[in-house]
């Protein structure tokens, strides 16, 4: 009867998160899961993704279901009421600034069967350090993975700066 029980309340849990389009945390690997889809790059085998947007005016976090709405705009657009088209979005959420920006942008990976994770942004972004840090954190802090986050660089300047410490 135990687990029975054990098995409606996983059930009903699942079942939750998986109508859900977005969360603003993700408390164990079920919550992951549910919103897990393709990485952003298929360069790389057995890699499950979950798209990630910081609202940086009402500092909000979003973890969305990368299935059901593949792109950081097409979130932005449909769920966060934004209004400008895709090309102005790109400017200015991928500048190497915090002035026009409105959203850092992320993707959080696992290697499946393992406990390796892996925050990334997009090669083209140019975020500044300091947000890297503060999204990087904010990451951290909103997902059951913590101190087991890893930060991957994919573009030249972030490997620079790296190679600069």
């Amino acid at each position: 009867m135990k687990r029975y029980i054990y098995g409606l309340f996983f059930f009903f849990i699942f079942m939750s998160l998986s109508a859900q389009r977005y969360s603003s945390s993700l408390e164990n690997y079920e919550a992951y899961k549910a919103f897990r889809g393709k990485p952003l790059s298929d360069k790389f085998s057995n890699i499950e993704s979950v798209k990630v947007i910081y609202d940086l005016r009402k500092q909000k976090m979003y973890y969305f279901n990368s299935t059901v709405i593949p792109l950081h705009y097409d979130f932005a657009t449909n769920y966060l009421n934004y209004n400008y088209d895709l090309e102005i979005f790109n400017n200015e959420n991928y500048s190497n600034t915090q002035k026009n920006r409105d959203f850092l942008l992320g993707n959080l990976n696992h290697i499946k069967g393992t406990d390796k994770w892996i925050f990334e942004l997009a090669a083209s972004d140019h975020m500044p350090i300091e947000l890297i840090e503060r999204f990087f954190s904010l990451v951290k802090k909103s997902t059951f993975i913590g101190e087991n986050l890893k930060f991957y660089l994919n573009n030249p300047e972030q490997m620079e700066w790296f190679r600069l410490e």
